[in-house]
């Protein structure tokens, strides 16, 4: 009963997040404060009765309010302006910046005297306090519950520690036989390598860490605030988190490798997974792959349990915390859901000596699991919102921008306008409307659009997240003939790769020439950023030539030929895996064995549909297809190499 009623307040709570009106509002003459220059100041707070609140910018949702501010009828200014520049610039610029309305007059003139009316709207939410207060009580209610379950429980969970130990150090040589590989691999890079960087991103998670869990999965901003919080110093946080990323990758790996039962196969498959993780590279510095692949490589270890030891518990809560944490690393992982459920619904449709109750039962159980999976995502996405009072935020419009301006690109000159003309006819309402043309035409895609509606007076107020979001679900469902050419582009990009000559031959020189664009191009052109990385070695001028001396090594050439991204390599790469996948299908003759190989396969081509669809196609995108591929790649030789048996190769 504590338990239930503990998730129905946290649940309540999330729910109150989202119940938002439209407040009109008039600003008295009276009430308004000169804070210096050109700069004025107007309390917002207590405009409302309890419970409800103004719901204003703060330091970790910086462009959240919906407030429009109107001098007599007329739009004023751009909103989220810096107050700094509202002082010295005014010209009609405004911001809501906690509870406090923050403006100028269009012609700088006192709009205490200069007899204008201001009045506009503002969004109001329920007062923080109080949902917090909910979100507080629930959760320690939740947290006292599952502790008196598990004191309640404690034999129990003594009995079945001691069983896992017992099991593990039976099989203590299979594990160390696992962990050799990764493990050195890991020291080595540590010792040998410098740290890896990711250009701003890099310089981001080591400033603002909170700041980016409104529009980012949660955990590895968490991760990067536990770093910071823990260390003074950059090199010391980078160094720990390289650290970390490596040790759950090799863990990661020697699951996946102790999935099979014979010792070749488990230094094959070890061998495998340091390959299909790039040697480790991302894991050497400030990428959320870093963490992210080894959550997947975990709960790829879990679907090969379920193809050896069936819908058990144990597997089915691998299977649903691997993906869960995958997933809240980084949001596309969650199409991998369809690897078991393509496992189990082959399995099911084939295998005739099962009743049908006992079928449908087991594809129910998984179906559920995966919805739990999704389900628990968004609740814990929207749980941390909650925590920074924050407002989440999809920033998939952004991603989207690039996909708009590429299909502009392929519509002939003469007929551009006309296009562009067909896709505004699309848009749910004029202010999208009229975001849509600065989405295609700006400049500097990840920024310029944004940048340029925030500068539009007649878009100020309406979030230029959600305009960009809206515009580009619009160019997301039209049947264009050009929309359609750019979607079968993408589709070329996830599977044959982005590299190309001169550019990300595969994964490890992709990192090296990254981080040397990162030390010599990205972070001389930030102050922050130069601060950031001061005592890691990025800010001195050498570095760079580090990166590229490393990069033409004959090791990274080697490993680039094993994870290609260009398009011809990867072409050969796809080609051989498939054939090899085939082969030992046909070698086996094995029901399960063939289903594990096709799910895995789908769950690549799910997931590069996913990068067709909602987001854009970068070199460290691609590596979760790889992680599948090379898997697959290693249960294909194993498939060649064993002999034939019914009870498939993971089993013996």
């Amino acid at each position: 009963m504590l338990l239930g009623l503990g998730v129905l307040l946290v649940l309540s709570a999330i729910g109150l997040r989202h119940v938002v009106k439209d407040v009109p509002f008039t600003l008295d003459a009276a009430e308004i404060q000169h804070e210096g220059g050109l700069l004025y100041r107007a309390p917002m707070k207590r405009r409302l009765s309890w419970p409800w609140q103004p719901i204003s910018d703060h330091q970790y949702s910086p462009r959240r309010s919906r407030l429009i501010l109107l001098e007599d009828d007329r739009l004023i200014g751009h909103a989220h302006s810096d107050i700094d520049q509202i002082k010295t610039l005014g010209a009609g610029r405004y911001a809501h910046w906690v509870n406090a309305l923050f403006f100028s007059s269009s012609d700088r003139t006192d709009p205490r005297a200069n007899k204008r009316r201001y009045h506009g709207t503002l969004s109001a939410g329920v007062a923080p306090r109080l949902v917090q207060q909910l979100n507080e009580i629930g959760s320690a209610m939740i947290l006292s519950a599952l502790g008196a379950l598990l004191w309640l429980r404690r034999r129990r969970l003594s009995q079945l520690l001691r069983a896992l130990l017992s099991r593990w150090r039976g099989r203590l040589p299979d594990y160390l036989l696992a962990l050799a590989g990764p493990a050195l691999v890991s020291l080595w890079e540590l010792v040998s390598l410098p740290l890896m960087w990711n250009g701003s991103d890099s310089s981001i998670w080591l400033l603002w860490q909170w700041h980016w869990i409104p529009h980012h999965p949660p955990i590895y901003p968490a991760f990067m605030a536990l770093a910071n919080a823990l260390f003074d110093t950059p090199e010391s946080v980078v160094r720990f988190v390289a650290t970390a990323q490596h040790a759950a990758t090799v863990l990661a790996i020697a699951y996946l490798a102790t999935a099979f039962r014979r010792r070749w196969q488990i230094l094959w498959m070890s061998l495998v997974g340091t390959f299909a993780v790039a040697g480790g590279v991302y894991a050497q510095g400030l990428f959320t792959e870093g963490l992210a692949s080894a959550f997947f490589l975990f709960f790829l270890g879990a679907v090969l349990r379920l193809y050896r030891d069936g819908t058990t518990r144990p597997v089915l809560a691998a299977l649903g915390l691997g993906l869960l944490a995958a997933s809240l690393t980084r949001h596309a992982y969650i199409f991998f859901a369809l690897v078991p459920v393509a496992y189990l619904v082959i399995v099911q449709l084939f295998t005739r000596a099962l009743p049908v109750r006992e079928r449908l039962r087991t594809l129910s159980v998984v179906f559920a699991l995966v919805g739990g999976v999704a389900l628990a995502n968004s609740l814990v996405v929207q749980y941390a919102c909650l925590m920074l009072d924050s407002q989440c935020t999809s920033i998939i419009g952004r991603a989207g921008v690039y996909r708009m301006q590429d299909a502009y690109v392929l519509v002939p000159g003469d007929e551009r306008e006309g296009w562009l003309a067909r896709l505004v006819e699309r848009a749910p309402d004029r202010f999208v409307a009229e975001a849509i043309p600065l989405m295609v035409t700006a400049p500097n895609p990840w920024t310029g659009p944004r940048d340029a509606i925030a500068l539009d007076s007649a878009l100020s107020g309406q979030g230029e997240d959600r305009l960009m979001n809206a515009g580009f679900m619009r160019f997301l469902t039209w049947p264009d003939r050009y929309v359609l050419r750019q979607w079968w582009r993408q589709l070329g990009q996830a599977l044959l790769g982005p590299g190309g000559q001169g550019y990300c031959a595969g994964h490890p020189s992709c990192v090296l020439q990254g981080s040397a664009r990162s030390v010599e191009e990205e972070f001389p052109a930030d102050p922050r950023s130069v601060a950031a990385v001061v005592g890691t070695g990025a800010e001195e001028p050498g570095t760079g030539a580090r990166y590229r001396e490393l990069e033409r090594q004959d090791l990274v050439r080697v490993l680039d030929r094993l994870l290609p991204l260009a398009p011809e390599p990867r072409a050969a790469f796809l080609a051989l895996s498939l054939l090899l996948g085939l082969a030992a299908m046909l070698r086996q003759r094995n029901l399960d064995f063939a289903a594990v190989v096709l799910a895995l396969w789908s769950g690549a081509l799910a997931y590069a549909l996913a990068l067709t669809l909602v987001t854009v196609v970068l070199p460290r995108y691609v590596l979760p297809i790889d992680n599948v591929l090379w898997l697959a790649n290693g249960l294909a030789i194993i498939g060649l190499l064993a002999r034939r048996d019914p009870r498939g190769v993971a089993a013996r």
